[in-house]
């Protein structure tokens, strides 16, 4: 593997802390990022979209709604790995954030491992959201998970 600049520290975290408690600490620790385990059930937020010139009243803090059981659009990235000997399938969507927590968008990963066949090895896959540079290689952000 490639080495990849990662910030100085990062958190392996479970579901427990996919919240706005534990989260908000990043928006003020920068050296630090996160990569903590969702629900397959977690609904998310797209970004706003655009303000229209002359509309009235605040703007809008979310954008549609992202559930990880459907996503609403397809993934940015999309790559079959190797980890440990496994066959992985990696899709990452970007610019996602959790309703109580507007201002940290991060990058989910699906992960789903693969039977030698190709069919997947669960019934559901792994979900997990990354704070960190969403250039990061997929991989890297998995072998972090497995660490």
């Amino acid at each position: 593997m490639d080495k990849v600049a990662i910030p100085r520290g990062w958190v392996v975290a479970d579901s427990l802390y996919c919240n706005q408690y534990f989260l908000a600490i990043l928006l003020t620790l920068r050296t630090i990022v996160a990569l903590v385990r969702m629900r397959s059930n977690q609904v998310l937020y797209e970004e706003p979209p655009d303000r229209v010139k002359g509309q009235k009243g605040r703007s809008r803090i979310h954008g549609a709604k992202f559930k990880l059981s459907t996503p609403s659009r397809e993934p940015e990235k999309n790559e079959i790995v190797t980890l440990l000997n496994q066959q992985v399938r990696l899709a990452a969507w970007t610019g996602l954030h959790l309703r109580t927590l507007p201002l940290l968008a991060g990058l989910v990963l699906r992960v789903e491992f693969l039977k030698p066949d190709g069919s997947p090895r669960f019934k559901r896959p792994l979900f997990l959201f990354w704070t960190g540079p969403w250039s990061t290689p997929l991989a890297d952000i998995c072998y972090i998970r497995l660490m």
